[in-house]
């Protein structure tokens, strides 16, 4: 498919550095200026599979946002957005949408860690859909050791999910296997893209373990439910 190349620009003036936060402190985690969308001219993605490029970024190791609305004109099970587009696909951790209109967090393609309901998403009605991942960090080690993502669609309750590894959003001018939005060969319409980057959520040694025995309940869950 045409692979549309977006460039995501950041807005004018100087920012200040994003801080990180802690676990008895979590405001004082910031954020940096949004990067925002600026080509195609219009802000609509509309057809083709796109890329996610901008001037002068790498791959974000810390936490990050992302923010667009979505438009639904078909009806079907399909991909939304990717961390990784490997050879295979949607590899990475990825955002789906159900023939039914729900909206999916999965890992590993088809592994769902949470799901909206039916009916999140209706036809041809656009909804704000909102993916951010704070990114946790060992206090002592300097090492990250997961986080956790927030999905909210809409009007509906946010969605939380806990996990064991990062959650790495790598620009597509990166390489050829970065982050990107699925138009379905314009199925799905994206507008009012825009991304922004955060500080660490710095989390006390003894903690660590904790949160792997979060991730590792989690698998256990799906597990049974299946």
């Amino acid at each position: 498919m045409k692979k549309t190349l977006i460039t995501l620009l950041s807005l004018a003036g100087v920012a200040m550095a994003a801080t990180d936060g802690y676990l008895t402190n979590p405001d004082a985690l910031t954020w940096d200026d949004a990067l925002t969308l600026t080509t195609p001219a219009n802000g609509v993605l509309n057809s083709g599979n796109s890329g996610l490029y901008w001037d002068g970024a790498a791959a974000c190791t810390k936490s990050w946002e992302l923010s667009f609305n979505l438009t639904n004109t078909e009806a079907g099970n399909q991909y939304l957005f990717g961390t990784v587009h490997g050879g295979s696909g949607a590899d990475g951790y990825t955002l789906s949408i159900t023939s039914g209109g729900a909206v999916k967090l999965n890992s590993n393609k088809s592994n769902a860690l949470a799901s909206t309901g039916d009916g999140a998403v209706t036809l041809n009605t656009p909804v704000s859909i909102t993916l951010t991942f704070v990114n946790y960090v060992d206090e002592v080690t300097a090492a990250t050791v997961g986080g956790q993502f927030t999905l909210t669609v809409g009007e509906q309750d946010a969605l939380t999910y806990t996990v064991a590894e990062a959650a790495v959003f790598t620009p597509s001018n990166e390489g050829s296997g970065g982050s990107r939005l699925w138009t379905n060969s314009g199925k799905q319409q994206f507008s009012n893209v825009t991304f922004k980057t955060g500080g660490n959520m710095i989390i006390p040694e003894p903690a660590t373990a904790t949160l792997s025995l979060l991730a590792l309940c989690g698998l256990a869950a799906r597990r049974r439910r299946k």
